[in-house]
């Protein structure tokens, strides 16, 4: 079963969280420094097959916006603990089809692997 989330709605919403966390920060220009080196941020979501079946809209909006927040979360963390400003890069999807385990449970499904580069 090929799945895939809506990537250009998920970019939208990760740079409106973004902008609330941190107004302005897509205009910032990078501060050049030889000791902070560009990072990556990434989440992993795993989309069970069960779920893909149902066929529900609310609950995939749901799952689009947590990725979203997680992912701007973890940008702003990375941008408020250091004095650099880094430029995000647009989002990445990796998607694997298969089995995955959770606590001892086996679920099939697509995971996605969701992944921005900070330049700094």
């Amino acid at each position: 079963m090929t799945f895939k989330f809506d990537e250009l709605n998920i970019e939208r919403q990760f740079r409106e969280q973004l902008d609330e966390f941190l107004p302005g920060v897509l205009l910032m220009r990078p501060k050049r420094s030889k000791k902070i080196e560009d990072h990556e941020i990434a989440s992993r979501t795993i989309v069970t097959d069960k779920l893909i079946k149902q066929d529900n809209k609310d609950a995939m909006k749901m799952v689009m916006r947590q990725v979203a927040h997680v992912m701007a979360i973890g940008v702003a963390k990375e941008i408020g603990s250091t004095s650099i400003s880094f430029t995000p890069s647009p989002m990445k999807f990796e998607y694997e089809e298969g089995e995955f385990e959770d606590n001892g449970i086996i679920y099939k499904g697509t995971q996605v692997l969701t992944t921005v580069l900070l330049k700094k």
